[in-house]
């Protein structure tokens, strides 16, 4: 049994906000799923899930600060995993604006930290984002203010908090982005993402964490942080795996902005032998006396020397074509020398990855001069004893397994039908079923 207070059930309380979101349904699921008996999972939201994962629905809105109390202190919640909040999705498609994100995602926040010291949880799992290094992302934006917020709160009340940002986790089942769009999200997991079955991984050790032990600020930020940044709470990075070691990836991005530079270079030069090309005379060329004629064959590296004896013609013939022939026979051996950008790519990732991946990154038209992005993730490591599972190899394999229709979704992410819920007032209605 975990050391933290639970209620009467003797089951601990986890709430989440944004609780009919793709994330929480899949934390969800994982946690009930390996502790039926010690968790109790509750959903708070204002939209009615609509999949098959079990847990109590509480019907609320992080925007006002009365339903989170009130929803804390009617569940006995001990921690609680705030999720609630658009993404940069919403932005990017014109559904939400900025004032939309200060709304939700700054606002809701907001109002679960001044909600929390009047409940029993002390505990805070905030689930922020990558893009919080971003200045031109409106998420990175509100995750930014919101971090700087909860680290406020959580030294003035004394609040035990984890932040996480997690870099992209959308999974291709998700109705209100990808729509079962497989090679869309492979598309956009190639650049940066992180699989929603590693966020999850993530998620769930984090919230045992706060369960099993009191957080403390030394122990949120790592030993390696220096002394100064220890009386902050440093967000924990959870990102994806490109598939290879740092050096490899570090001699890829060498070997591709070599070979920017060179293929620039080089049609700058084509550019200028074209401009200084002298125009071609129609004027035959002067013949030498007979013992001294010497021709160059229209022939790429064949040499014909003209004297009075035809067998010296036909030895030094036989020479150059022998010479030639031993020429391609290196070249054979050696690895295709690159002409374009595009050809220097597709060796450099066959490196990396193999000739049959390369083949299915062509084949689904992947823009391989677009290097995914690299993050590294050992706070993650060190503090979570996290490591994520699902690389871009593991997803071309995928690919090339599946093709474009991807793997079946989860059984629990089919639509299901709210037949009924608790609302903040405590009046249980029902459970979620199956939709026929």
């Amino acid at each position: 049994m975990s050391s933290m207070a639970s209620n009467s059930d003797g089951r601990t309380k986890i709430l989440f906000t944004g609780g009919s979101g793709c994330l929480s349904a899949a934390i969800i699921q994982k946690l009930l799923s390996d502790n039926p008996k010690d968790l109790h999972c509750v959903r708070f939201d204002p939209q009615i899930p609509n999949d098959l994962v079990s847990g109590k629905y509480v019907q609320g809105s992080v925007t006002d600060k009365g339903s989170i109390i009130a929803a804390c202190n009617l569940t006995g919640t001990s921690v609680l995993v705030h999720l609630a909040g658009w993404n940069q999705f919403d932005f990017d498609s014109g559904k939400k604006n900025r004032e939309d994100f200060f709304h939700l995602n700054v606002k809701g926040t907001f109002q679960v930290l001044e909600a929390l010291p009047r409940t029993k949880c002390g505990k805070l799992l905030y689930i922020s984002s990558t893009s919080a290094n971003d200045s031109n992302s409106v998420s990175g934006w509100a995750c930014l203010t919101c971090e700087n917020m909860i680290r406020h709160y959580a030294s003035v009340n004394d609040l035990e908090v984890i932040i996480l940002r997690i870099a992209p986790c959308t999974p291709p089942y998700d109705r209100s982005n990808y729509r079962d769009n497989y090679l869309r999200w492979c598309h956009d997991f190639w650049t940066e993402g992180v699989h929603i079955d590693d966020a999850v991984d993530a998620c769930i050790k984090g919230v045992r964490i706060l369960i099993n032990k009191s957080v403390t600020k030394r122990e949120t930020m790592g030993s390696n942080y220096p002394p100064v940044l220890k009386k902050r709470i440093m967000p924990i990075v959870v990102a994806g795996h490109v598939g290879c070691t740092r050096e490899e990836y570090n001699d890829w991005v060498v070997q591709m902005k070599s070979a920017r530079i060179k293929f620039s270079k080089r049609s700058v030069e084509l550019a200028m032998e074209e401009k200084s090309t002298p125009e071609i005379s129609d004027v035959p060329a002067r013949l030498s006396d007979k013992g001294d004629i010497e021709k160059r064959s229209s022939e790429e590296g064949k040499k014909t020397v003209m004297d009075e004896e035809n067998d010296d013609l036909v030895v030094e013939e036989t020479k150059t074509l022998s010479n030639i022939e031993e020429a391609e026979d290196d070249a054979e051996s050696l690895p295709p020398t690159p002409t374009t950008i595009m050809e220097a790519s597709e060796m450099y990732f066959a490196q990396i990855f193999s000739e049959e991946l390369l083949k299915t990154a062509k084949l689904h038209s992947f823009d391989l001069n677009i290097l995914p992005r690299w993050i590294d993730c050992i706070a993650a490591q060190k503090i979570l004893g996290w490591t994520p599972h699902f690389s871009k190899i593991s997803m071309f394999q995928e690919l090339e397994k599946y093709s474009e229709l991807g793997p079946e979704r989860p059984e629990w992410a089919s639509k299901g039908v709210q037949q009924g819920f608790t609302n903040d007032d405590g009046v249980e209605i029902g459970m979620t079923k199956k939709q026929k």
